[in-house]
């Protein structure tokens, strides 16, 4: 039986942190500038899409033919994503990191400006609104046309740099 390629369509940040080894990362961000020309090239193998928990692998393989992929195989979604994968005991790459994913920073980066917004524009002036409104068109943004301003500021702060990448290594994750 052929083996199957494993897609990661979470941020690079995210398989950075772990992933599946011998996985390809393909952000559901930059998946439809990116996926197809990959996915041609390995358009006769069975292929496996795994996000977190399922849900950005279901929307990529909901994508596929939009793009005009056509695939050999009927794509497989890993149900539970990489959560399950480790639970189940599964080998990962593993990054050890010091700070959270980029896209758990941008949530806390947007919730907070919302709030100082709805607070500014209660308690000091009712101009504050419009940060809180602006935020929110930024997310917009991001979510229809997959670009998020925050998240390129936040990636390029000092705490997100990877240092070196020796640190990488293959874990096994079993419960003992």
């Amino acid at each position: 039986m052929e083996t199957k390629i494993v897609i990661d369509v979470r941020e690079k940040d995210e398989f950075l942190a772990e992933h599946v080894p011998g996985s390809i990362n393909i952000p559901l961000t930059d998946f439809a500038s990116h996926g197809p020309a990959v996915l041609r090239q390995i358009s006769d193998r069975p292929i496996v899409f795994l996000c977190r928990s399922g849900n950005r692998a279901r929307l990529a393989v909901g994508s596929l033919s939009a793009l005009g992929v056509r695939l050999a195989h009927e794509p497989e979604i890993f149900q539970g994503g990489i959560v399950r994968w480790k639970h189940e005991g599964r080998d990962v790459v593993k990054f050890n990191t010091e700070h959270m994913p980029i896209l758990r920073q941008t949530h806390v980066a947007a919730g907070a400006l919302v709030l100082v917004g709805v607070v500014l524009s209660l308690g000091v002036h009712p101009a504050g609104i419009w940060l809180s409104a602006f935020v929110g068109a930024g997310l917009m943004t991001a979510g229809l046309t997959g670009f998020c301003g925050m998240g390129l500021l936040l990636a390029k702060m000092p705490w997100n740099r990877k240092k070196d990448q020796e640190n990488v290594q293959v874990i096994q994750t079993a419960q003992e």
